[in-house]
C-alpha cells in the first residue's frame, strides 16, 4: 500500500500543472500585468514605488512580456517619489512605463544581475523609441550615467493631473493592491479579470487527491489480517506468502556451552487430526485444517520436519498447544480419537 501511495502522489506532483502568475514571474512584474488587465480599454494604471524594489525571483522575460501583452491599449505610469534607489525591478518598471515620475536624487540601479534581458526579444519592443538610449546607458559596465538615464527617461510630455487622479493605482512592494476607478459606459459591463470561479489548476489538485484518498481507502479495506483459530491473534502476511519462518522460528545456532538434556515429552490430550503444513514447523509453524490457521509444534525428529504443503497428524485440545507428527507416526492405540481432516 506504501508504494501505491507514493507512486500515487508523484502523479499528484507531475500532473498539476504549475502556475505562471503566481511562481515563475517575479511578483513585481505579474501584479503589475495582472493590475493592467483590470484595468479599463484605453485607461490608466499608476503603480507608486515608494521605495527600493528587487525582483523576488523568477522568469524576467516572461514578466516583461506579460506587461508589455497587458500594456495594450492601456497608459502606464511609474511614481518612484520618495525612494533614494530604483533597485532592479523598479528599474525594470521605468523601462516599460509609459510615463515615469522620478525624483531628483533618485539612483537608477543597472540590470547586470538581471542576466540578458537586455539582450533577448522582449528587449526590441522594450528598447525603442526614448528607451533604445536607456538601455544602451544600462548595458555599459561600471558606473553609471545617472543625469543622463533620468534625462531621456523623463522626456517627453506629462499626462494631466485628472488623469492621475481617476487612474487605478498599485504600490509596491508595501501595499499590493489595487485601486480601480469607477468604469462607466459598456466597459463596465466587461469582466475585470480572469473570471470569477477557481482556479482550474485548484479544481485538478482537487480532484487528484480525492481520487488518491479512495484508491488508498480501497487498498487499506482489502488487506485483512488472517486471525488463528486458537489465539485470535493476526498471522503475519509474510507466511502466507513465502512461507518463510520468522527469526523466532529459526533455532538458535549459538552455543550455550552447556550439554543438552533430553526432554521427556507428555503426549497431549485431544483428538488426532490430518492437517496440512502451511509454514516450516521448524520446529513452531502454522499448519491448515478444518478451514483455519493453527500454531503447532514438531514432535517428530528435528531433521524430518515437513515442507509446506505436507501432510501431518496433530494432537491437542480443540484450542491451544497442538503437537505435529509425521502421518500414522503416533498409530491409533493411544485412545486419541481420530478428528476431522482437510478435503
Amino acid at each position: 500500500m506504501v508504494r501505491v501511495l507514493v507512486a500515487l502522489g508523484a502523479v499528484v506532483a507531475l500532473s498539476a500543472p504549475s502556475s505562471p502568475a503566481r511562481s515563475s514571474v517575479p511578483a513585481e512584474l505579474s501584479l503589475t500585468a495582472e493590475a493592467l488587465g483590470r484595468t479599463q480599454q484605453h485607461g490608466t494604471l499608476l503603480v507608486r514605488v515608494p521605495e527600493k524594489l528587487d525582483f523576488s525571483g523568477g522568469d524576467i522575460q516572461q514578466g516583461v512580456r506579460k506587461v508589455l501583452e497587458a500594456r495594450k491599449d492601456r497608459y502606464l505610469i511609474v511614481d518612484l517619489t520618495g525612494s533614494r534607489h530604483s533597485g532592479e525591478a523598479g528599474t525594470m518598471l521605468l523601462l516599460l512605463a509609459n510615463e515615469r515620475v522620478i525624483p531628483d536624487d533618485l539612483a537608477v540601479e543597472s540590470l547586470q544581475k538581471s542576466g540578458d534581458v537586455l539582450e533577448s526579444r522582449e528587449a526590441a519592443e522594450l528598447c525603442r523609441g526614448n528607451n533604445a538610449t536607456v538601455c544602451d546607458l544600462l548595458r555599459q559596465k561600471g558606473k553609471l550615467d545617472q543625469q543622463a538615464i533620468k534625462s531621456h527617461l523623463q522626456s517627453g510630455k506629462a499626462s494631466a493631473p485628472q488623469v492621475r487622479q481617476h487612474a487605478a493605482k498599485l504600490t509596491l512592494p508595501q501595499n499590493q493592491s489595487v485601486t480601480k476607478p469607477p468604469q462607466k459606459g459598456a466597459d463596465a459591463q466587461r469582466p475585470t479579470g480572469s473570471g470569477g470561479g477557481p482556479d482550474p489548476t485548484d479544481v485538478l489538485l482537487i480532484a487528484l487527491v480525492a481520487l488518491l484518498a479512495l484508491v488508498a481507502l480501497a487498498v487499506f479495506k482489502t488487506r485483512r489480517p488472517v486471525v488463528t483459530a486458537g489465539t485470535g491473534r493476526p498471522l503475519p502476511p509474510g507466511f502466507l506468502l513465502s512461507g518463510a519462518p520468522t527469526s523466532a522460528d529459526r533455532p538458535s545456532s549459538v552455543p550455550t556451552g552447556r550439554p543438552r538434556l533430553a526432554v521427556v515429552r507428555r503426549p497431549l490430550d485431544g483428538p488426532v487430526r490430518t492437517a496440512v503444513v502451511r509454514t516450516c514447523l521448524r520446529p513452531q509453524g502454522y499448519v491448515e485444517f478444518d478451514g483455519w490457521l493453527h500454531r503447532a509444534t514438531w514432535a517428530g525428529p528435528p531433521l524430518t520436519q515437513p515442507r509446506p504443503g505436507a501432510r501431518v497428524d496433530v494432537v491437542g485440545p480443540e484450542s491451544g498447544r497442538l503437537e505435529a507428527f509425521a502421518p500414522g507416526g503416533l498409530g491409533h492405540a493411544d485412545g486419541h480419537a481420530r478428528g476431522s481432516a482437510p478435503p
